[in-house]
């Protein structure tokens, strides 16, 4: 039973979001994630994106450096603690499915062609400099905007502007 009746990105001063519980209000704060990752600061994020994951975890992207830098993190809200952190440069969706967590990635800077990759990694993960392969995806019309991830029994399933790709 999911007992989050909502959850809202804040992205000011040191609060990244806030989550209502069981009645009672919490917020999630850049100084928690600091200890994981050094860039975690209002002035260094300059995107989040944050979904509402089954039970009661959220799952968040926090990217600096035009996406050439970021972390992708899951709250427990029960506990109200990190419960999983890894790298989430160039990451614009997750999702967790079977104890992993995948990254919808687009890939783009200076000196490189764009592309689109997909990682996935251990749910146990506590490590935001953590390097791990990606798989190149054949999706080259995404750019930008927002972009859904799904795992499960039945695959994994990217979807962005009226489209949709098994991957």
């Amino acid at each position: 039973m999911r007992d989050i009746l909502k959850f809202k990105l804040v992205c000011k001063d040191d609060v990244i979001a806030k989550y209502l519980s069981e009645g009672k209000e919490y917020e999630i704060n850049y100084s928690t994630i600091k200890p994981y990752w050094s860039y975690a600061s209002k002035a260094e994020v300059e995107s989040v994106r944050g979904t509402l994951l089954d039970g009661n975890n959220l799952l968040f992207i926090l990217i600096t450096a035009s996406g050439q830098g970021g972390v992708i993190f899951i709250w427990d809200t029960k506990a109200h603690k990190v419960i999983h952190i890894s790298e989430g440069s160039y990451a614009v969706a997750g999702a967790v499915y079977n104890d992993k967590v995948y990254a919808f990635r687009d890939v783009h800077h200076w000196g490189i062609e764009p592309y689109t990759a997909i990682s996935e990694i251990g749910i146990e993960t506590m490590d935001a400099y953590t390097e791990y392969e990606w798989e190149r995806l054949n999706i080259n019309d995404y750019h930008g905007g927002k972009a859904y991830l799904r795992v499960g029994p039945d695959g994994r399933k990217v979807s962005f502007a009226d489209k949709e790709y098994l991957v």
